[in-house]
């Protein structure tokens, strides 16, 4: 909420007064508290009036009709602001005691050191701050850091903290700097794998389970994804954190009544990419044709073969060198029609039925879904292909089903659906299923 040197003073000294004037309400307390207050006007005040001079100074120093041309123009602008800010730092100033700085620091301390316990003060996320921020921030502190009974814990990733001061001090290199106002250095450990798994487990488990009863998350297919391709891009709790959120989201737009539009397996492995390889990502939605090829790639001529192995190599390539390995790996799992240009077993033509089923991205009818988080127009739902397999058996309710998706212009679609579930519709349910289709023959 604070940005600039004059701000940062404010909203840190009064901070701190307030904590000081809570943690003890004595006429000491209440004392300790109204000295440090009038300490960080002093420095405010300084900091305003500097801030004035800077733009008033070179505007006297302009001679002739440059200066009357610079006051024509931003400086009268520049020159009131800057008069406003003085007067009120001279005000600020003039509510102060005459004590002077040095003796009213001295005081402060003196008032410090008779504190019970200290005052711990917790900085964090100073990585996320502008570089400027960064530079005045750490000043503050080192202006500061020599009052007894105030801790500092400063929080942040020392790399960025390191470069952003390496451009303020010239002659001191960051980290120099960064030793000399850290006492007590300490680097958060590596959190320990199954601890980290557990945490991600945990979380995946609660979202599928909102899902209802699944039978698409095949527990064997996920051990072969996620050992060699999506396990090594888990380091931290931040990325178990960032990635659940993004994929809850996404979750709650495949959701539609009972039904899941999507693998969740697939789902989850792709989240993986668009979170932690979005350039390998990018480059999918675009390779559709090669990726879920129906034809047997073995009648392919030896060119056509070449062409469709440098287009998968491309996507591979979007990865950093260290991981292109396990984006190889998630393709394979993915997309099995490529697994033999990866190095892995090739697939024949008998399985779309089974990946359609299971709604696999693999399958040309279901790919585009995931890229367009929603059923393709003209497409049907799987929440209204699982409302005609529960009445399989009900000859009146398959009708109604079969004649609404007539009137949304879907039945011939539903009924090409269909086809992957030939071997899945119980025998039992035969005579009504063919009697249905034989009463709306004329509408199809």
């Amino acid at each position: 909420h604070w940005s600039g040197r004059d701000q940062l003073l404010k909203a840190f000294f009064h901070e701190i007064g307030v904590a000081l004037g809570h943690s003890d309400t004595t006429s000491a307390g209440t004392e300790r508290a109204e000295k440090w207050n009038r300490y960080g006007a002093y420095l405010s005040m300084g900091a305003s009036i500097s801030a004035s001079l800077k733009e008033i100074l070179p505007l006297l120093g302009i001679p002739g009709a440059s200066l009357l041309c610079g006051m024509a123009e931003q400086g009268l602008a520049k020159s009131s602001q800057a008069i406003q800010d003085g007067a009120k730092g001279l005000t600020e100033e003039k509510e102060t005691t005459a004590s002077s700085l040095y003796e009213l620091k001295r005081d402060i301390t003196e008032n410090l050191r008779s504190l019970k316990r200290p005052i711990l003060i917790v900085m964090d996320d100073i990585d996320r701050l502008t570089a400027d921020e960064i530079r005045i921030l750490f000043q503050i502190v080192k202006a500061n850091a020599d009052f007894p009974n105030l801790i500092y814990l400063l929080l942040f990733q020392r790399d960025i903290i390191e470069q952003s001061l390496n451009k303020a001090q010239g002659i001191i290199s960051g980290k120099d700097f960064l030793e000399k106002i850290v006492q007590v250095g300490f680097d958060i450990p590596l959190i320990e794998r199954s601890k980290l798994e557990r945490v991600l487990f945990a979380k995946l488990d609660e979202l599928l389970t909102s899902l209802g009863d699944n039978e698409r998350f095949d527990n064997r297919r996920w051990g072969n994804i996620f050992l060699p391709g999506i396990r090594p891009y888990f380091q931290s709790l931040r990325d178990v954190n960032r990635f659940i959120a993004t994929l809850s989201f996404h979750i709650s737009l495949f959701r539609n009544a009972e039904s899941f539009e999507v693998n969740p397996i697939d789902l989850i492995t792709l989240e993986v990419l668009r979170v932690f390889e979005s350039d390998v990502y990018q480059r999918i939605p675009n390779a559709k044709s090669v990726l879920t090829n129906n034809t047997d790639s073995s009648h392919h001529s030896n060119e056509q073969k070449e062409i469709d192995k440098a287009l998968i190599q491309s996507i591979i390539d979007q990865a950093p060198p260290d991981n292109q390995q396990y984006v190889k790996e998630i393709l394979k799992e993915l997309f099995p029609r490529i697994a033999g240009m990866l190095g892995g077993y090739g697939y024949g033509s008998g399985f779309g039925d089974g990946w359609y089923r299971d709604l696999r991205v693999c399958h040309p009818d279901v790919f585009q879904r995931y890229f367009h988080f929603s059923i393709p127009e003209g497409d049907i739902s799987q929440h209204d292909l699982d409302r005609i397999l529960k009445n399989a058996g009900d000859h009146d309710k398959l009708v109604g089903e079969f004649r609404a998706l007539n009137e949304r212009k879907l039945l011939g679609t539903a009924l090409d659906r269909l086809e992957s579930y030939k071997e899945k519709i119980d025998i039992q349910h035969a005579h009504a299923f063919i009697t249905a289709i034989f009463d709306i023959g004329d509408e199809l």
